[in-house]
């Protein structure tokens, strides 16, 4: 790795101090780079790493993410704040692993149009005006008609974000696969679906199909769109993958200890 840029929560005083500092050491062995980078250092939280991963999309087959952690949630920043020292003694001397996570595949079509757009967390069909129906479909053969708030399908990663409050599994982020989970599901003697989250391979597509009506709100990690004349959704495991490095013996017991029990 030769170039880097270093990506920050500017609203954040504390990630504003920590990325002079980054950018200041990492600038003695390498050199900036902020449009091609091999190295995406983020200093923040999660929400900062999911703002990477969406501005370098387009090249995540050549790039490497490591996060400094000065936010509230850091399930993908490996290294807290005052470790900042040890993180760039440790990319300096190679000791790093690397470590793939899945991505979802969102193939969106409306009005005879088709839309890709790429998740590491989680992709929400929602409708905040009235009740979401669509047909749910696994690799083609109706499972159900769902009613109520929306419906989430995530990542492994994505399983331990908005899946999480939704009751959802956790998911090992060494399992390619996804989840499919209810928002706020619509059950009693006239309506029912599955009620459980349920999780698949990734050679399975799951397709939502809506009924009665074609708007709805497309929520994709931290971005959102209005969709109107909404044909299908079609959710896959996408065969691009976001690349971190790890900090070594940081297992994924202690990353869900650190996040959501210590």
């Amino acid at each position: 790795m030769k170039k880097f840029v270093v990506t920050l929560n500017e609203q954040n005083e504390k990630s504003q101090v920590y990325a002079r500092l980054v950018h200041q050491s990492l600038s003695s062995f390498m050199v900036e780079d902020e449009n091609h980078p091999d190295l995406i250092v983020s200093v923040g939280g999660d929400r900062t790493v999911l703002d990477s991963v969406c501005k370098y999309h387009a090249i995540l087959d050549q790039v490497v993410f490591i996060g400094l952690h000065t936010g509230n949630l850091g399930f993908f920043t490996d290294y807290p704040e005052e470790d900042w020292e040890i993180m760039i003694s440790d990319l300096k001397e190679n000791k790093l692993v690397k470590k793939e996570w899945t991505m979802l595949d969102v193939e969106v079509k409306q009005a005879s149009q088709v839309k890709h757009y790429l998740a590491l967390n989680e992709a929400r069909l929602e409708q905040n005006r009235h009740t979401l129906v669509c047909d749910v479909y696994i690799n083609k053969e109706h499972l159900e008609r769902f009613r109520g708030n929306g419906l989430c399908i995530c990542t492994p990663a994505g399983s331990t974000a908005y899946n999480r409050s939704l009751k959802g599994s956790i998911i090992s982020s060494t399992l390619p696969s996804m989840q499919l989970s209810e928002i706020a599901g619509i059950h009693h003697n006239a309506y029912r679906s599955l009620g459980n989250s349920l999780v698949v391979d990734d050679k399975t597509t799951i397709t939502l199909r809506p009924v009665g009506q074609n708007q709805a709100v497309l929520g994709v990690d931290r971005e959102s769109f209005e969709l109107d004349q909404l044909e299908e959704i079609n959710y896959k495991v996408s065969k691009t993958k976001v690349v971190f490095l790890t900090k070594p013996g940081f297992s994924m017991v202690q990353r869900l200890k650190r996040s959501f029990i210590s």
